[in-house]
């Protein structure tokens, strides 16, 4: 018969044609798929490597130090810092011409810390949860403890340089209003097995160009800047940064307010729209708040911009962000009295979600649920400064 693309031939002849064309064709299609599989492949790699493993047996640390502060400006007692391990780790002193903090050996480097009054502090880690480990019959804590002994220096009232020392007692008296479990003994060494399938979480919410951590609010520039740095040391195979989605002005009390958690919901509505009895309560800290008349006009400016130019709803915001933190401030002076005595505070005066943990586990389960997808704002300008970006699937 005619062989294949081929003239009329002896049999032969045409089998011989097709056979060359044939294996032709094979090794021209070999060698496509070849350079596909490499193509393929380097793409694939981009995203999971095949020879690459991440992993660790290292459990998550916190270093944190906690100093008791005299006529500072803001009439804070108390100042919680939470620092990378390597600020925390590092010698460090206070340039007096530039105010910032250096180390004392060119060979480290240092990076950012967080300081704040305990109750801004633990509105923040109130969106952290530590995790725990069943140890003789009792939850000891998961995230291991590291005390800084590190002074605390500041301007006061007078405008005159303060240094504190650090205070472990103080430090430990406000993990155990992070979580019950700091009550109980730290186990730092601990077989591997024991806690492999233990996870300490951090959950994160996207607000307009912000991350929202528990109650706290904070800016891409803040987290560039080193804001959030302390968490690196958390960084850990049994730590997941969880994305819940977006958080919109009143979620959260949404929320409570319509899945029954009662309690919650008024709790956290009197730290966001404080009524009266909340600011008679916090009328001395109002008082030391800078008024909408006495603010420059820069500032004035800024918030006008904010309010498309409205003078009215301006002024507005800013009394109400004057009140939340009045009311904020006087809470604080409640912990604070709390962790100097050891004692608990009252409910009124934590952050909500510490308040009432089970309305918040409902409300990250039903986040959860929704099955968020991070925006790409998420991944390169919070995971990846932090170091958490080991399951973000990056193709170039």
């Amino acid at each position: 018969m005619p062989g294949f693309m081929s003239k009329p031939h002896g049999e032969d002849l045409d089998f011989e044609l097709f056979s060359n064309i044939v294996l032709k064709f094979t090794a021209i299609l070999m060698v496509v798929l070849v350079l596909l599989a490499i193509n393929v492949g380097q793409k694939l790699d981009q995203i999971i490597s095949p020879y690459r493993f991440s992993g660790g047996l290292a459990r998550p640390q916190l270093y944190l130090a906690a100093n008791e502060t005299e006529n500072r400006r803001d009439d804070a007692k108390i100042i919680v810092g939470l620092f990378s391990e390597s600020y925390a780790k590092a010698a460090t002193y206070v340039d007096l011409a530039t105010r910032e903090t250096v180390t004392r050996s060119e060979t480290e480097t240092i990076s950012g810390r967080y300081y704040a009054a305990p109750y801004f502090s633990l509105a923040l880690l109130a969106g952290v949860s530590p995790g725990s480990i069943p140890i003789d019959g009792k939850q000891t804590p998961f995230v291991v403890p590291n005390f800084s002994t590190k002074n605390y220096i500041y301007l006061d009232k007078a405008n005159a340089s303060r240094r504190v020392p650090a205070s472990e007692q103080l430090a430990r008296n406000f993990l155990k209003l992070w979580s019950d479990t700091y009550g109980n003994p730290v186990y730092p060494t601990r077989a591997f097995a024991e806690y492999k399938n233990v996870r300490a979480r951090i959950y994160v919410e996207t607000a307009q160009d912000n991350f929202v951590i528990g109650h706290s609010t904070v800016s891409a520039a803040q987290v560039k800047s080193g804001r959030l740095d302390f968490l690196t040391s958390m960084s850990s195979a049994n730590t997941e940064v969880v994305y819940l989605g977006q958080r919109t002005q009143d979620g959260l009390l949404d929320f409570y307010e319509k899945n029954g958690f009662a309690d919650a919901a008024k709790h956290l509505r009197s730290h966001l729209y404080p009524g009266a009895a909340g600011l008679a309560a916090a009328k001395d800290y109002y008082s030391l708040l800078t008024g909408w008349d006495q603010l420059s006009a820069d500032e004035k400016s800024a918030r006008l911009g904010r309010a498309d130019g409205d003078a009215d709803l301006a002024r507005g915001e800013y009394e109400k962000s004057n009140a939340r933190l009045a009311v904020a401030r006087y809470n604080n002076a409640l912990l604070e009295d709390a962790l100097k005595k050891g004692a608990a505070p009252s409910v009124d005066s934590l952050p909500t979600i510490l308040a009432y943990p089970d309305a918040w586990q409902a409300y990250i389960e039903y986040r959860m649920k929704a099955d968020p997808t991070p925006p790409e704002s998420f991944i390169t300008e919070f995971l990846q400064p932090l170091g958490f970006d080991k399951r973000v699937m990056i193709i170039e």
